[in-house]
């Protein structure tokens, strides 16, 4: 119910119409600001990095709106629809969705949707991810001088197989891994962000099995085309020799805590406790104090997509892909529109 609604019911009829008014200007509102994010981005660079997939001449009909079908894919994700077929529901029969996601009076079937995902792939949508980044590091939002690494897990929707309890029954790409609470049956979100802006710089997706040193120098590679690190802070789980000498090589200072069976009795190297105490030197206490940055970056990328719904780890490189997209768009907006201190307020624009 709207909250014009809620206001008559408890003030009584005759403030019927004032309650109306309140609802239907709520409503106006909520549109407008999602038309101030697309309004403020380049649509003209995605639309020509969308029709790259399509054939631009020879044989064949036109393809459906790829921008329409995009900025729907972004509305699904920022206003948290529990499904896609929702959405789909709701811009058959409500125009000022269909505004919203850029469509004319032809509404796209969910086949065209699904079909649609699988043209653009993954690497379309890292290539408008990196122009976004590249764009928030020109106008001097992202620095990047401190990057923290950091993993998610993500559950999928299926059982274990009966056969094989090690991974999914319908989901056969889906691995039994550690979660926040347990096991989960699942994939994992390898994370690489900025400690300053909280904003994700190079991101990747693998079954939840994998270990996280495994995905640690890709991610390092990718964002190190971006900016130029000073300082690479991740926790114990990223601890060995390999990725240390990488960190190095980069030209960064690698803030990473010793296990308590690596460097044994020699006093002033960082270390975490099993009460979280952070011991060391006072300058790479502080620098490690920055890790919870990428903690409340996978906080906002649950908060978008809490469970992979699509079965494959395409799919779910596919989802998470766009949730980033979200959280991009929402900062590049906030600067744009002069309020930076709402860059990582997913729902501001919602």
């Amino acid at each position: 119910m709207l909250p014009g609604l809620y206001l008559a019911r408890m003030l009584g009829s005759k403030f019927f119409f004032v309650s109306v008014v309140y609802s239907f200007l709520v409503v106006v509102m909520e549109f407008e600001s999602m038309e101030v994010l697309f309004h403020h981005l380049n649509l003209g660079r995605i639309k020509n990095m969308l029709l790259s997939a399509y054939h631009s001449s020879g044989a064949g009909r036109p393809p459906f709106n790829p921008l329409g079908l995009f900025r729907f894919k972004i509305v699904f994700f920022l206003k948290g629809y529990r499904s896609q077929r929702s959405l789909e529901r709701e811009v058959r029969v409500d125009s000022r969705i269909r505004q919203l996601c850029g469509l004319d009076e032809k509404v796209p079937s969910h086949s065209t949707i699904v079909r649609f995902e699988r043209r653009i792939g993954v690497e379309r949508l890292k290539k408008i991810a990196g122009d976004v980044i590249n764009d928030l590091v020109d106008c001097g939002f992202i620095k990047g001088l401190k990057v923290v690494l950091d993993s998610k897990p993500l559950e999928a929707r299926c059982r274990r197989d009966p056969k094989n309890q090690l991974r999914g029954w319908l989901d056969k790409e889906a691995r039994l891994g550690r979660g926040v609470r347990g096991l989960i049956m699942g994939y994992k979100v390898h994370l690489a962000c900025d400690g300053d802006a909280e904003m994700p710089l190079a991101y990747t997706v693998a079954p939840a099995n994998e270990n996280d040193k495994k995905h640690a120098t890709p991610l390092l590679s990718e964002t190190v085309e971006m900016v130029k690190a000073q300082a690479v802070i991740c926790d114990k789980q990223y601890s060995s020799r390999r990725i240390r000498d990488f960190i190095k090589d980069l030209g960064a200072e690698p803030v990473i805590p010793y296990p308590t069976n690596q460097k044994r009795g020699v006093k002033g190297v960082l270390r975490v406790d099993k009460k979280f105490r952070t011991h060391g030197s006072k300058r790479l206490r502080v620098l490690y104090t920055l890790r919870s940055s990428v903690e409340r970056v996978n906080s906002r990328l649950s908060t978008l997509i809490s469970k992979i719904s699509s079965k494959g780890l395409k799919a779910a490189i596919t989802q998470v892909s766009y949730a980033v997209l979200s959280m991009l768009f929402t900062a590049w907006t906030a600067i744009k529109t002069g309020k930076p201190e709402k860059a990582r307020c997913i729902t501001y624009y919602v």
